[in-house]
């Protein structure tokens, strides 16, 4: 799913809602992948504009339940809203 943050605070409640799933999480900006898990990490490419937020699982449940749960990113949101 695509995602975006408008500050350092929403980066943090992402990552300690990443951290509630056992599974990797992925988050990309297109040339870096990096830990959903990590504040560093997600810090470092959130200012890019297309960032996407991937669960490793191939359980559709988990995926259905990430999506929901990190649904306040969803860049798609951000679009309709601005």
């Amino acid at each position: 799913m695509r995602v975006k943050f408008e500050n350092m605070k929403e980066i943090a409640q992402f990552v300690r809602l990443c951290e509630q799933f056992s599974e990797e999480i992925d988050v990309t900006d297109g040339r870096y992948i990096v830990n959903g898990k990590s504040i560093m990490g997600v810090s470092m490419i959130s200012v890019s504009p297309n960032i996407n937020a991937t669960i490793i699982t191939d359980n559709e449940n988990k995926v259905a339940e990430f999506e929901e749960v990190l649904s306040p990113f969803d860049a798609r949101y951000f679009d309709v809203q601005k």
